[in-house]
């Protein structure tokens, strides 16, 4: 499994208590997910983990990771890992994902 599908994975199940039990050579995995935690724990009153979505307006469908309050605000919240850090003038598409979710969730 790849890294960014396991911390992905991790993410969904901590968000849903789950129990998280690894082995020592998953470290890469634990130290990525580690760096991810911090934010997860703004998350509550969870609507729903990977979530399908479907527009008629827009004629598109995709799953989004969860919906839940971010900070006390109803958010669509899509994980995204990489190698590398990015920067946010590279990552339009994932604005406009999300943004795509939004309006998708909200009709």
């Amino acid at each position: 499994m790849r890294i960014g599908t396991a911390v992905h994975q991790m993410a969904e199940f901590y968000l849903s208590n789950y129990i998280i039990k690894l082995k020592d050579e998953d470290k890469k995995i634990v130290d990525t997910f580690n760096r991810l935690r911090f934010l997860l724990g703004n998350i509550n009153n969870i609507v729903g983990n990977e979530i399908a979505l479907y527009s008629d307006l827009l004629r598109v469908a995709g799953t989004a990771d969860c919906i839940a309050e971010y900070n006390g605000v109803l958010s669509v919240i899509d994980f995204k890992t990489s190698r590398k850090p990015k920067k946010e003038v590279w990552i339009d598409d994932y604005y406009m994902q999300t943004f795509a979710y939004k309006l998708m969730f909200e009709e």
